[in-house]
């Protein structure tokens, strides 16, 4: 029973790493289109006299709103599945107990919170060395 509580809980932490880094791939694919679908608005703000700083106050304040959306809608999906899987094992091969790794999710929660900030703040270094005059008379702005 030890062993099979020991495999049922390595079976949750791969089934939370996996679901963590596809959402983290998503995460990346949505900041990356929405931080160049904002060219024009990013250009506007530049014109207007919005310094980088402001700027990326700003993208990374949305980013982790986006975030904790994220975690707060797939933190009870996750959960269920976890439990749905502790309870199939339990009721197939007897009673034991799997401890949860709660620890583990909890730091991956901040490894994604700060993945995220550090996409954020590349996707917007990439955005703030385009040329804005250049931009605008390719008219890609």
């Amino acid at each position: 029973k030890d062993i099979l509580a020991y495999l049922v809980r390595f079976v949750l932490v791969i089934f939370i790493t996996i679901a963590s880094i596809i959402c983290l791939l998503n995460v990346y694919s949505s900041i990356s289109a929405l931080v160049v679908s904002r060219r024009k608005h990013f250009a506007i703000l530049k014109s207007l006299g919005t310094t980088y700083k402001q700027l990326i106050s700003i993208e990374l304040r949305e980013s982790i709103r986006m975030v904790a959306r994220s975690v707060l809608i797939a933190a009870p999906i996750a959960a269920v599945f976890c439990f749905a899987i502790s309870y199939l094992l339990i009721s197939r091969f007897g009673h034991f107990t799997v401890t949860f790794p709660w620890i583990f999710i909890l730091i991956l929660v901040a490894v994604i919170f700060a993945a995220t900030l550090l996409m954020t703040t590349y996707c917007l270094r990439r955005e703030h060395k385009i040329d804005i005059i250049g931009e605008i008379k390719r008219e890609s702005v």
